[in-house]
């Protein structure tokens, strides 16, 4: 690294604390195999919370090191949001979007 960017960045470093960050994860599925009854075409999104003590939830979080408490998830699928989906793609092809 040269001196410089070595230098912004200690810089930066020096006045910044942990924060929370996302992880955002895109899936394009083929559910080809999954037999129909296991199959949920619903058009919902979905939280899912690590506990059900969400008020305890929201403290272990704040006072959790960077990545040192499980966090809640949204789960969401935009293709079972789209009313054209099976017209315009295969309806064994399936898109959902993860954010944790």
């Amino acid at each position: 690294i040269p001196v410089q960017a070595h230098k912004a960045i200690k810089d930066i470093e020096s006045c910044t604390e942990d924060s929370v960050s996302f992880m955002f994860l895109f899936l394009g599925l083929d559910i080809s195999n999954q037999p129909e009854k296991e199959r949920d075409n619903r058009s919902h999104n979905t939280w899912m919370y690590p506990c059900t003590d969400y008020t305890q939830m929201e403290k272990d979080i704040e006072n959790a090191k960077a990545f040192g408490a499980p966090l809640p998830m949204f789960v969401a699928s935009g293709s079972a949001k789209d009313s054209s989906w099976d017209q315009t793609h295969d309806r064994n092809k399936k898109t959902v979007v993860v954010i944790a």
